[in-house]
């Protein structure tokens, strides 16, 4: 998929078999908004009916996929296999929050979320360090020029992952996945209950053969889809994944 300005849809899943996050409705009224104030750049479609919308003829007419809040199995193998070939063709996918605790039987799709989830604490107050400050996805996290990037108080839900992404931006995946890019870490130290040390990663992206690959843990409540650096992020993982322009550039 080129880069290009040309209007695109975008696939919100919210599909779940286990736990179902009450943030759902307000997260797909969030996106409802994003894609309303796009100027027609692009549409979300929003649904839990795999059958229907996970087969290659289907997803074809994506350009990204949004897991939103999704828990345990919510694919069969082939609706599955239809994902895959939707990434190998180039079309991107964002997960949010419990995405990360989706379709633990199949290792690729943690590949693609980056690290399966394994457990949380109590829902807490930590601290949000923004990283890798120069990139497009992180850029809504930056405070003005001359502010400084101080640690940013954050309420949720913090996530440990039963690997640590973090390993994986050091070096290229085995099968020649790019390394991952950490955008936001909390500080471990912040809030009770971190097994993931210094640097904790909260969001992350990747490029994933000719795909691009966008995480975030965070937006366990409401509040979150009402916060414009969660939302701007959210927007801007859309674009980047669906490899749009913005402002005649690139989303790189």
């Amino acid at each position: 998929m080129p880069p290009s300005n040309d209007p695109f849809r975008v696939l919100v899943f919210s599909k779940t078999a286990a736990y179902r996050h009450a943030c759902i409705p307000a997260g797909h009224a969030a996106f409802a908004d994003l894609a309303a104030k796009s100027n027609g750049l692009f549409s979300v479609v929003s649904t839990e009916d795999a059958e229907t919308y996970f087969t290659p003829e289907s997803l074809s007419g994506f350009a990204t996929v949004i897991f939103f809040q999704n828990s345990r199995e919510v694919l069969t193998t082939v609706q599955m296999d239809a994902l895959k070939g939707f990434i190998a063709q180039g079309g991107g996918y964002v997960g949010v929050h419990c995405a990360s605790g989706a379709m633990y039987s199949d290792p690729w799709y943690g590949k693609l979320v980056g690290a399966f989830f394994d457990f949380h604490p109590e829902p807490q107050r930590g601290l949000l360090k923004v990283e890798n400050e120069d990139h497009y996805l992180s850029a809504p996290w930056v405070p003005a020029s001359g502010q400084g990037l101080d640690a940013i108080p954050w309420f949720d839900e913090w996530y440990n992952y039963k690997t640590n992404p973090r390993l994986s931006s050091a070096v290229s995946d085995e099968d020649g996945l790019a390394p991952l890019t950490v955008l936001l870490s909390v500080d471990h130290e912040s809030f009770e209950g971190s097994t993931m040390g210094a640097g904790h990663p909260i969001a992350w992206c990747r490029n994933f053969g000719s795909a691009r690959s966008f995480y975030t843990a965070l937006g366990h409540f409401d509040e979150a889809y009402q916060e414009e650096r969660f939302t701007e992020q959210l927007r801007r993982a859309i674009l980047w994944t669906a490899k749009r322009e913005e402002d005649g550039a690139i989303c790189t």
